[in-house]
């Protein structure tokens, strides 16, 4: 209710201000991050990873969600997208004599920002005005993002409605696959139609008949949650518990979740859920020593070791996940090597990410603290530390999932601007009598391009979007081994139902948790745990089968 009143006064300060032309419509005042060019994308990426909302009080126009915890993993994303239009820019074939710019703005795990970034990236004003593009040069032709189901789909209903094309690189509900409801939604990460037969199939493999779940607590959660529930019992397994968890979830209810976990005799517990929702659930497990449980992840959770403490390693450790394949992207480590803060300008939210890396703070910068916040002890930034030694483990390089889709993004819709503005038809079949100027190029007509025209990046093999706006579907199966203090994404398998229904495992190099790693292989201890447990897990079964 609490936010379904707040987006109501949203909307409804959209009316207010005084009278006067459409685009002096007042709403919040929302920070963005730019470069000028003559064709403009849009971002809406998460950034932070969380948000304060304060409190309305229905007697003035609410104030925006404030951000915090900047994530520089997330901010890779951003990185990418910045990095693949300096590639475009630089590329004598791509869009010659045409300057491809950005707009981008942070969602920070808000719906209401997210929404509110979207509008604001296509009106071109400060102030949100749906269904008005008041750019007095370039215009936005599209936006890129958000990263999570939940964040696109408000995002999608509204652009939808305007014919702007939208590409999430990172948004899997296969909801969004419906063309009637998101006509103008696309995406670079594959549907989670098929992440959930790889679930339902890895719990089969494994032999694990006796489950609990972890789902987030939104209608994505709800609905993706139920489908992967349904796959599970077809398979003839037994799904224990369906737990829910949110990141605004008091402590009091994450303890009601822990407790569920701690008491239940399974040992197997499916994870469907964006990964900032769990953090604080993690930590509270190895509070209570509940560091047994084996994890199986599906993509929406990214193993992201900078946004977890050493505590959710420990729980983590012998984790199963899921991630989207990825290409290669040449250059991407040296382009992140050079980025310094002088040049804050071009890189929103680097002095940010300086502060995060060399744990230093600008006068005035991203850390601020009283004098009882341990931040203003830190040393002060100078802009001479050395960021190129730091960069494979700082952005986490090994794994360059999501970004990697964001980079893609830019290429769709780079290629569908190059075929548009130079009356190329998207395909043999189709032929749009239109062409367009540069600066004066209309998101719907992008929109008929990039949904007919195949891509590719720099490197790699050409991509095209299907009727559904989705891509080829293919994942990594990986395994979060913690060795010597380290976190390790180690990848194990391979599912890639283009080439065929079966998944690719090697069993052997997979290392569980300690208690796993007592029996040595997963079949074993599912067996190990039939024997130790039979009276208790015959208590819970019965309560599974019977519905309670």
């Amino acid at each position: 209710m609490r936010r379904f009143l707040q987006a109501l006064l949203l909307l409804c300060s959209l009316g207010e201000g005084h009278p006067g032309p459409a685009c002096s419509l007042q709403s919040w005042d929302m920070d963005s991050f730019s470069q000028p060019g003559d064709v403009l994308i849009g971002g809406v990426f998460v950034i932070h990873s969380g948000f304060v909302f304060p409190r309305p009080t229905f007697q003035e126009m609410p104030q925006p969600a404030s951000c915090k915890d900047f994530q520089t993993r997330y901010y890779r994303d951003v990185l990418g997208l910045i990095f693949a239009i300096d590639e475009v820019n630089r590329s004598p074939d791509l869009l010659p004599n045409i300057t491809l710019g950005f707009r981008l703005f942070d969602s920070c795990m808000s719906e209401l920002r997210a929404i509110g970034g979207a509008l604001t990236a296509m009106s071109g004003k400060r102030n949100p005005a749906p269904g008005y593009d008041c750019h007095e040069h370039s215009h936005v032709v599209g936006i890129v993002g958000d990263l999570v189901s939940a964040l696109s789909l408000p995002i999608a209903r509204v652009l939808g409605v305007l014919h702007v094309p939208q590409i999430s690189h990172g948004s899997t509900l296969s909801a969004l696959s419906n063309k009637i409801n998101f006509p103008s939604f696309l995406r670079t990460v594959p549907s989670n139609m098929f992440q959930n037969t790889a679930l339902t199939r890895l719990v089969g493999l494994f032999g694990w008949t006796y489950v609990g779940m972890l789902v987030v607590d939104n209608d994505v959660g709800e609905q993706g949650g139920q489908v992967i529930r349904a796959g599970i019992e077809k398979a003839g397994s037994c799904v224990a518990f369906l737990e829910k968890i949110h990141l605004s979830y008091s402590m009091a209810q994450i303890q009601r979740v822990v407790d569920v976990i701690r008491k239940s005799s399974v040992n197997v517990i499916v994870l469907h859920s964006p990964e900032v929702h769990v953090k604080v659930l993690l930590d509270s497990l190895y509070d209570e020593e509940v560091t047994h449980k084996v994890f199986i992840c599906s993509a929406s959770f990214a193993l992201i070791p900078g946004i977890f403490t050493r505590k959710a390693w420990k729980v983590l450790n012998g984790t199963i996940g899921l991630i989207p394949s990825t290409g290669a992207m040449p250059g991407f480590e040296e382009f992140l090597g050079s980025l310094h803060p002088s040049r804050y300008n071009k890189y929103p939210l680097i002095r940010a990410l300086w502060e995060k890396a060399f744990s230093c703070r600008w006068p005035g910068g991203e850390i601020q603290g009283n004098k009882t916040d341990p931040a203003v002890f830190l040393p002060l930034c100078t802009g001479e530390e050395d960021l190129g030694g730091l960069v494979p483990s700082l952005f986490e390089m090994k794994d360059l999932s999501y970004t990697y889709h964001a980079y893609l993004a830019v290429f769709a819709y780079a290629q569908a601007l190059h075929s548009l503005l130079l009356c190329q038809a998207p395909t043999e079949k189709s032929h749009y009598g239109t062409c367009g100027d540069a600066r004066d190029t209309q998101p719907w007509q992008v929109l008929n391009y990039v949904k007919r025209t195949p891509f590719r990046p720099n490197t790699g093999e050409p991509i095209a979007f299907n009727a559904d706006g989705d891509i080829p579907a293919a994942y990594e199966i990986v395994n979060v081994q913690i060795l010597n203090g380290s976190f390790n994404l180690v990848k194990v398998g391979r599912f890639d139902p283009e080439a065929g229904d079966s998944i690719l495992l090697d069993i052997s190099s997979i290392r569980w948790n300690e208690r796993f790693s007592q029996v040595g292989t997963a079949r074993a201890q599912s067996d190990w745990l039939l024997i130790g447990f039979r009276f208790c897990i015959l208590i819970e079964k019965i309560r599974c089968f019977l519905g309670s």
